[in-house]
């Protein structure tokens, strides 16, 4: 990426009549960095079935822009709306698959594993989802390095970069945003 963490940042802060050609070049500077994100996202246990990448940071994208009075602060930021307009539109699509399960579609269904495990699966993404807002409500900081770490798939080299701080640091929030992920999990319903 040619476009520095600061010119980025000044782009971000743009209002008025060149807001959105700033956020074109903001888009444009960031493109694969978000397409990692998304890609790593959909990987794994958590991925959905019914959109790409490609799609999937499209969405978030036109998602972040849709606020015609978007704050943000800095790149850090940024990346934090972007990955948490990610996981939104990932919860969405995990819903409409629940909402299918239980006969939204209307049509049957023969049981097989894969199945199970991926309705399995959007059962647990929501109910982590829901747990990220409780920590959310407990220390921001924290879930930020939740959603980059645990949705966006980033290294803690990457989120020190996007944070603008050493790893240890990252590392030691790391720990305490787990622990309190975990307590939160584990609190009855």
């Amino acid at each position: 990426m040619s476009t520095s963490t600061d010119d980025i940042t000044a782009l971000l802060k743009t209002s008025g009549k060149d807001r959105n050609e700033a956020l074109g070049k903001v888009y444009a500077a960031v493109y694969q960095e978000l397409k990692q994100i998304a890609r790593k996202q959909l990987q794994g246990s958590w991925s959905v079935d019914t959109i790409s990448t490609t799609a999937l940071v499209n969405e978030a994208y036109l998602k972040l822009i849709r606020p015609q009075q978007l704050e943000v602060k800095d790149k850090a930021h940024f990346f934090a709306l972007a990955a948490t307009a990610m996981r939104q539109i990932i919860i969405n699509y995990a819903e409409q698959k629940q909402a299918q399960k239980r006969g939204g579609d209307w049509f049957q269904v023969t049981y097989n594993e894969t199945l199970m495990q991926s309705h399995r699966n959007a059962e647990e993404l929501i109910a982590v989802s829901e747990a990220l807002e409780e920590v959310r409500a407990l220390d921001d900081k924290l879930a930020q390095i939740i959603e980059l770490r645990f949705f966006a798939g980033m290294t803690e080299t990457e989120i020190s970069e996007v944070f603008g701080v050493n790893e240890r640091t990252v590392r030691r929030n790391w720990k305490k945003a787990k622990a309190l992920l975990v307590r939160v999990l584990r609190q009855p319903a």
